[in-house]
């Protein structure tokens, strides 16, 4: 008897990529394209702004490998070529993608980024430098939207109407609205069909789909959905290559379907790992073949 292990399918960099291509964000979308890791690359540019400059920075508790804790100057202990994802500025530059898409001041960006505020003010002028078209493009549409009519629309047709005085708070919880609802709704979409995937037995005008009251008859029959986490869709099955594949094959084509973001079609990949448990130790990442 084969074992159980988890298929782990995560949408990637979602948000951001709504971003990307609502704004549009050129610098981002074409990372998007070239198949880049969005984050690592804000730190690493950040990390040569920081080191071409001689900008003195501060050092911080940067937690290892090992779990302990260990002084480091933040974006220039070592080359800012040699960064990677392993590496704590990373999470810091993810941080800072997705707050100053979201509009957020330099007092909350420095509490949450732990660094003093000329120093966090400086990595969002870094980011903002990089990526002038979140202030031109992205942001500047959902102004516009909330001063036409107070009304975000998102790709699946979902609206909203922002009642709030007008001010920063509004535009903020705005810029945020637009693509947390989009992949939020993404997920939902892809989760329901998901559930409502069944294999069926037979050749050509005799297939019938597999279907019982037993709950054990449903989940052999189809995908046993058994966790949504944040953006991902996780299902246990048995440890059986074959499985996996065709479970794996059935969510990706579910599940990356396009959304016409404003009049362009965007495809959000799903990253695969499959592991034991949901440890992040125990998940390896999976290629459809």
């Amino acid at each position: 008897m084969p074992g159980r292990v988890w298929l782990q399918a995560d949408y990637s960099q979602a948000e951001v990529r709504v971003v990307a291509w609502a704004g549009p964000v050129p610098t981002l979308r074409n990372l998007f394209l070239r198949g880049e890791d969005i984050h690592l690359y804000i730190c690493q540019q950040i990390a040569r702004y920081v080191q071409d400059n001689h900008i003195p920075m501060p050092d911080v508790p940067m937690q290892q490998k090992d779990g302990t804790f260990e002084l480091r100057t933040i974006f220039k202990w070592k080359d800012w070529q040699d960064y990677n994802a392993d590496d704590p500025e990373r999470y810091t530059s993810k941080r800072t993608v997705h707050a100053n898409n979201y509009g957020m001041g330099r007092r909350k960006f420095a509490l949450i980024t732990k660094l003093p505020e000329k120093y966090a003010e400086m990595v969002q002028e870094v980011y903002f430098h990089l990526c002038p078209e979140v202030k031109t493009g992205y942001q500047a549409w959902i102004d516009g939207q909330l001063r036409r009519d107070r009304t975000i629309k998102v790709p699946q047709g979902f609206r909203r109407v922002f009642y709030d005085a007008p001010g920063p708070e509004l535009s903020r919880s705005a810029y945020a609205f637009y693509p947390q609802t989009t992949i939020g709704l993404l997920l939902v979409n892809t989760l329901t069909e998901c559930c409502e995937v069944f294999r069926k037995e037979g050749i050509g005008k005799d297939q019938v789909i597999v279907n019982s009251l037993h709950p054990n008859d449903i989940r052999a029959g189809g995908l046993d959905i058994r966790l949504q986490m944040h953006d991902s869709v996780c299902v246990a099955l048995n440890d059986d290559p074959v499985e996996i594949a065709y479970a794996a094959t059935i969510i990706r084509d579910i599940g990356e379907r396009p959304l016409l973001v404003r009049n362009d079609l965007l495809s959000v990949p799903l990253d695969f790992k499959v592991g034991p448990t949901l440890h992040k130790n125990d998940l390896k990442n999976y290629t459809i073949s």
